[in-house]
């Protein structure tokens, strides 16, 4: 027997659809059809795939296609000797308006469900059918795989243009960040000084190791190989780095005190996003 079903109703669905008569699939959208409800209007279609990329025919379809009544569908669906819980899967409760704009009941039939129920169907006629819903399940499939491949490609394409946004905002960061620590240099220098050189890579160093977990010499496109969110951290870390720097220099501060104010400000900030292996964006936590 058919289960009450479990599945919320959707509306607003859209839907792909199979047409034996030409062989195609194609796309519409219905106002205010339930996935268990379909309007007798569509039955000139066999093969139906929704939003969740469920695919599925009806009672409906089926009764109009084999040539049947359709309560005698629902009968046979009734009496069909199968366990429960492959019921409930396959032949879902629904309900469609009739001519009269009465509710009448249905069933949505899953593919299973179908080779199941198409069993009992005999004849050359029926034969055809069922050869007919095979290949309309394996289209819609194939079309299904077709577009998830396309979303995919669209997402990677535009997942890498968000990307190299990002690496650009953070090629800026870099140069404004170089030009605070040539000041930082300059300014080292005046009060005395004799390394002040090695803050472009102190302060580099320093960044790294606040925000990433270095595990191996760093190549040269070190940068390159971080996420989109890794740059977008690092980005940020080099202007607060610069700020503390420009601050430093303006309240005319001891270098070395700068430079520690600088670090500061960058580890805090790195501990509010996580430290991150370089690649990847999820956490790594360490022992306390």
């Amino acid at each position: 027997m058919i289960p009450a079903s479990s599945r919320p109703e959707t509306t607003h669905c859209s839907y792909l659809v199979y047409n034996p008569r030409s062989g195609g699939v194609f796309h519409f959208t219905e106002e205010n059809v339930s996935k268990g409800q379909l309007v007798l209007s569509t039955v000139e279609q066999i093969i139906l795939a929704d939003d969740a990329g469920e695919l599925w025919t009806t009672s409906l379809i089926v009764a109009e296609k084999f040539g049947k009544v359709h309560k005698n569908v629902l009968r046979n669906i009734q009496n069909l000797e199968c366990p429960n819980e492959f019921a409930r899967l396959n032949f879902e409760p629904g309900s469609y308006m009739d001519a009269q704009n009465q509710e009448r009941p249905m069933a949505r039939i899953s593919e299973s469900g179908f080779m199941l129920l198409a069993m009992g169907f005999t004849g050359q006629a029926a034969m055809e059918w069922k050869v007919k819903f095979i290949n309309a399940f394996q289209a819609m499939r194939h079309e299904l795989i077709r577009q998830s491949r396309q979303e995919t490609r669209a997402a990677r394409k535009q997942a890498t243009a968000a990307w190299q946004q990002v690496r650009l905002e953070g090629k800026v960061a870099r140069v404004a960040l170089t030009d605070g620590i040539q000041e930082l240099v300059a300014y080292a220098k005046a009060q005395g000084s004799k390394s002040a050189e090695r803050y472009y890579i102190n302060i580099t160093t320093m960044e790294y190791q606040a925000l990433f977990f270095l595990e191996q010499t760093l190549p040269d496109n070190f940068r390159d190989t971080l996420t989109m969110f890794q740059n977008a951290n690092l980005a940020t870390a080099e202007r607060i780095a610069q700020k503390a720097i420009r601050e430093g220099i303006e309240k005319q501060m001891p270098y070395k005190e700068i430079y520690q104010v600088a670090k500061q400000r960058v580890v805090t900030f790195a501990t509010l996003v996580g430290k991150t292996k370089p690649g990847e964006d999820s956490l790594r936590l360490t022992a306390a």
